[in-house]
């Protein structure tokens, strides 16, 4: 089938979950014999991202739309007017538009597949049977978390009633892109249920669920030496789930672990740390912030022990399978253990309070043997459930 992939981001390089996500499914489907372009917003004009992109051999013709900052805080203002949610209306696009009527026009493709809801308008004078949307996540639900989460100052107060706002509209457009879909694919079943719930068995069959996937060269790499008593976290700071999970563990675990283990350190990799919400960065100890990386997974792998302290966000979390898939058991609250349908055992486990987080930790840094183990089983837990083809068989 001739697939028209429609991007709201510039996927390239892949590093970040999203991206990750969406470039493994492309060559998957590739890799079936689909035929595949590519149609994407740009915030800036990436030609050296685009010409590595090309080289890739996954798409056969990929076209850029520009969008500058103006014009997204144009189309923002112009939604405060409308029922449509602030990060749809922003990449709703006349240019957008037009250049999937001429691209189709020239190819007549089969299916035109959107990576998430943002760029969903732009194609609803497509036919619904030809239109399947990669929704990752069900927005709404990570929204109504945030909004249930306590607020302590101006700004989160502030930046809950946003999510007010944005969450009540979601809840609509979301059940509109199902609604005016052939299929909306989830990564997590417990997303699905919550569609379920919300509007009901018919419309929901049209949800399939495919979870993310484990990077082949990350289960076929061979580890470094492990460094002893390390924890490391992986995740764009940038992202308010990941900035909150990381301050509520280095204010209620850290100095903990640093009493017990004076040898122990905690590592951050991923770009976007904001110096302002951790004002004592320069002054914390047993603290390395390695930042945006080059050469991630050898770096990744020679940490001991990986953590998901996730207080907030919805839907898998990649840094659990990137960890996992370099054979790094993983410690996981469980709000992001449940959708990974793994058990507690498959070289992860589950805290949730900070004595519960210094007991788990305890068990690799206190026996060589068990950590070992682990190891073994987080490779294993991905490779039995995680690869490529198990996932995506019958994406489209």
């Amino acid at each position: 089938m001739k697939v028209l992939i429609l991007c709201s981001k510039f996927p390239f390089p892949p590093n970040y979950g999203g991206a990750k996500r969406l470039i493994s499914i492309c060559k998957y489907l590739k890799e079936q014999g689909h035929q595949l372009d590519m149609l994407s917003f740009a915030d800036n004009r990436p030609y050296d991202e685009l010409n590595k992109l090309k080289n890739e051999n996954i798409f056969n013709n990929i076209e850029l739309v520009h969008i500058n900052f103006f014009q997204k805080i144009i189309r923002v203002l112009i939604a405060l007017y409308s029922k449509t949610p602030f990060q749809v209306s922003i990449f709703s696009s006349k240019e957008f538009k037009k250049k999937i009527a001429k691209m189709n026009e020239n190819e007549n493709y089969n299916i035109f597949l959107h990576h998430l809801i943002r760029t969903f308008d732009n194609s609803l004078f497509i036919p619904c049977e030809k239109v399947v949307v990669e929704m990752t996540d069900a927005i709404s639900l990570n929204y109504s978390r945030e909004i249930q989460k306590k607020s302590s100052s101006i700004y989160s107060i502030f930046l809950k009633f946003i999510y007010y706002l944005e969450y009540k509209r979601l809840i609509q457009y979301e059940k509109k892109v199902i609604e005016n879909s052939k299929k909306t694919i989830l990564v997590s079943n417990i997303d699905k249920k919550y569609f379920r719930e919300l509007i009901g068995d018919e419309l929901s069959s049209k949800i399939k669920v495919a979870s993310l996937v484990a990077d082949e060269d990350f289960l076929s790499f061979e580890k470094n030496d492990i460094i002893p008593y390390s924890l490391v976290f992986v995740g764009k700071l940038d992202y308010q789930p990941n900035e909150d999970a990381l301050r509520w563990f280095l204010d209620n675990v850290h100095k903990k672990l640093i009493n017990k283990y004076p040898g122990y350190q905690l590592n951050v990799i991923g770009s976007g740390l904001n110096k302002k919400v951790f004002n004592n960065f320069h002054s914390l100890t047993n603290f390395v912030y390695l930042g945006k990386i080059d050469k991630f997974k050898e770096t990744l792998s020679r940490f001991s022990v990986s953590i998901a302290p996730m207080q907030s966000g919805a839907g898998m979390q990649t840094k659990i399978l990137d960890s996992m898939s370099l054979g790094i058991p993983v410690i996981s609250s469980e709000l992001a253990f449940l959708p990974m349908n793994l058990e507690v055992g498959d070289g992860i486990s589950i805290a949730n309070s900070p004595d519960e987080y210094v007991s788990e930790i305890s068990k690799y840094f206190d026996n060589p043997d068990y950590l070992k183990i682990s190891k073994e089983l987080a490779r294993d837990s991905m490779n039995n459930k995680f690869k490529t083809e198990k996932v995506f068989q019958a994406y489209l």
